[in-house]
């Protein structure tokens, strides 16, 4: 029990409790492991240009366990000019990627809409990049006939 002295330490604890709670990184907090992300997809996000398909929309949601190395993905999309390939590379939302050749991850060749599937064995690091800051990543799906990307989207976190 704590005593009416005992005010001021508890509000103390609590409040660097909090502190500490807010300082861990996003994928150690979520529960059971996992980060559950989102993306929406259209064509006139895409980068540099914009050039993606015009009437281009799709959609996805992404859950990752760094811990297992793992990130699974259940994606849809529409009027993408044909059948995609799926990525996720870093870079902000109106940015190119740094890095244009290597994606962070490779979610799929080839496909038509819906696709869905787990990816295993990926760089933790690279996972823990991701939960920490998802905006900093998009999701871009791109074929012969747009080969910059049909469609882009931000990664964000689900709500």
């Amino acid at each position: 029990m704590f005593r009416s002295s005992d005010r001021g330490l508890r509000t103390a604890m609590l409040v660097v409790a909090a502190g500490l709670l807010l300082a861990v990184p996003t994928y150690v907090v979520a529960a059971g492991g996992a980060t559950h992300l989102k993306t929406k997809m259209t064509g006139d996000q895409v980068v540099p240009s914009g050039d993606g398909a015009p009437e281009g929309r799709g959609k996805g949601t992404f859950t990752v366990r760094v811990d297992k190395r793992k990130l699974c993905f259940d994606m849809s999309w529409r009027k993408t000019g044909g059948a995609v390939t799926g990525y996720i590379f870093k870079g902000a939302k109106g940015e190119d990627s740094p890095n244009p050749n290597h994606a962070i991850v490779t979610l799929f060749q080839s496909k038509p809409t819906p696709a869905e599937g787990c990816e295993t064995g990926l760089a933790k690091e690279k996972l823990e990049k991701l939960v920490d800051k998802p905006r900093q990543y998009h999701v871009v799906l791109l074929n012969g006939m747009y080969p910059e990307g049909a469609i882009r989207g931000q990664l964000k976190f689900e709500n």
